[in-house]
């Protein structure tokens, strides 16, 4: 029997709530000044505990250093992920999604096909910081798609870096742009065995 990703997530979110939706480990690096855009997760926090779901994200690209211990760092990273009912547990579709933005990133704007082109400008300028609303063709309809710009914080990471490119986020997109990976006490077994290989 294959796992069942909505109940996945269901699970997830269960263990956000009984954890009294604490989301801790939310430092402030140095180089955020005042008025950068990654401040809206400080600013919209009470938002995401209030109204936030559980999302599967796909990673679509990330600061370097994200990657490595020796810099114990908060940077941003860009991700997708679907809030659809019929597409956001499709892990094959947000990786085909994700693969495909990252495809045109520093490729001549005239080369990428018209319905891509914003979302490749973003992923190309790497300090846009952007938030992208946009759908793809999804079983003879449509699928509703976002790609923000996201902080990532260490202390929400198994081992404080990333691994891999699936990850559980919270994200309230009707209420906010502002979404952040869920941090690791509130993972399913699941992610954690995708996480340990």
């Amino acid at each position: 029997m294959g796992m069942n990703l909505v109940a996945e997530l269901n699970v997830m979110y269960r263990h956000f709530w009984l954890g009294r939706k604490k989301l801790d480990g939310m430092r402030r690096p140095a180089w955020l000044t005042e008025g950068h855009p990654m401040e809206l997760v400080y600013r919209d926090i009470d938002i995401l505990k209030k109204y936030g779901r559980v999302y599967y994200g796909i990673l679509v690209q990330a600061n370097v250093v994200l990657f490595e211990k020796k810099l114990d760092v908060d940077c941003p990273a860009q991700i997708v992920y679907s809030d659809d009912p019929k597409a956001k547990a499709d892990l094959e579709l947000l990786s085909a999604v994700a693969n495909a933005v990252y495809s045109y990133k520093n490729k001549p704007l005239e080369e990428v096909p018209l319905e891509w082109r914003e979302l490749a400008a973003c992923v190309t300028d790497e300090y846009s910081y952007a938030y992208k609303h946009f759908e793809v063709g999804y079983h003879g309809g449509k699928a509703k798609m976002h790609m923000p710009t996201i902080m990532v914080f260490r202390q929400h990471l198994p081992d404080g870096i990333l691994q891999g490119r699936l990850f559980p986020i919270l994200a309230a997109p009707e209420h906010t742009e502002a979404a952040m990976i869920l941090p690791k006490q509130y993972w399913s077994r699941y992610l954690w065995a995708v996480k340990e290989g």
